[in-house]
């Protein structure tokens, strides 16, 4: 039950985090015309912000002796 939670979780900051970056306008940092190098930075830095972000949440709730 917990690693369905986990995933859930985990795939709604994905989403939140790509939000995020997308409003960050990363692409000015990368030449033109580098469209796949674009996507795969903001498909990496979603996945860890998603990861860390879930983490946080995850041993937040363990410290705090919620169970599930």
């Amino acid at each position: 039950m917990q690693a369905i939670i986990y995933s859930i979780v985990f795939v709604i900051f994905l989403g939140i985090s790509f939000y995020v970056l997308r409003a960050m306008r990363l692409e000015r940092l990368f030449q033109q015309g580098h469209v796949f190098e674009i996507r795969a930075a903001y498909l990496i830095f979603s996945i860890i912000m998603a990861f860390l972000v879930s983490e946080f949440i995850f041993r937040l709730l363990s410290f705090a002796d919620i169970s599930w």
